[in-house]
């Protein structure tokens, strides 16, 4: 089998975090994991240019025995966050082993690929506990309604909380799914409790 002339360019075939992901509220950078179907050396820019005029360079996987299990290769770099600088180009230069003999035999990506990071505007905000205060009732167990609610952060104040008490173990139960309000029924004996709740949105 003759392989023939390789006349295509790197194809960037994901990132993590995904493109047009939320990052969380006052960070200053990110690490970012390129993945291209091919070995190459990658670069960035905050302004769409050509290969050789963007400034970052990345670390990139340029052995085919770098594989992932995917059968994809790594370029890795830390992203400011700084100001509006939330959008990035990138390009790439293939088959780094002609770097030496036969530069020219190298493809490189004509239009960028662009990728996006959204920021929260603000911190994520647990607004509202209940109940609170002393609760009187007859019978054991009996049941709260404990509730919750989020505002801030990603989306607006959808998270997802959950919540721990210490007495059946110390791990925390999930309310729901993402919202800005969150309910949990829960039974109780006679007794005071100390209730922590914790919530997430999309950014972390």
């Amino acid at each position: 089998v003759d392989e023939g002339e390789d006349k295509n360019p790197a194809l960037v075939v994901r990132t993590i975090p995904e493109n047009n992901a939320f990052v969380p509220y006052a960070k200053e950078e990110i690490e970012l994991g390129l993945y291209v179907n091919e070995p190459s050396e990658c670069k960035y820019s905050l302004q769409d240019k050509n290969y050789n005029s963007m400034e970052n360079a990345m670390n990139c996987s340029t052995s085919i025995l770098d594989a992932e299990p995917d059968f994809t290769y790594l370029c890795s770099s830390t992203l400011p966050l700084t100001g509006n600088s939330t959008k990035f180009y990138f390009k790439c230069k293939d088959q780094p082993w002609l770097k030496a003999e036969n530069e020219s035999r190298r493809n490189i990506n004509q239009e960028s690929y662009i990728y996006n990071l959204r920021k929260s505007n603000s911190e994520l905000k647990i607004t509202k506990i209940e109940p609170s205060g002393t609760i009187t009732a007859g019978g054991e167990p009996f049941s709260i309604d404990l509730e919750t609610e989020t505002a801030g952060g990603a989306e607006n104040g959808k998270a997802v909380c959950r919540w721990e008490m210490g007495v059946f173990g110390d791990y925390f139960k999930p309310f729901g799914e993402y919202s800005t309000t969150h309910n949990y029924n829960l039974p109780l004996y006679e007794g005071s409790y100390n209730i922590q709740i914790k919530c997430e949105d999309v950014a972390g």
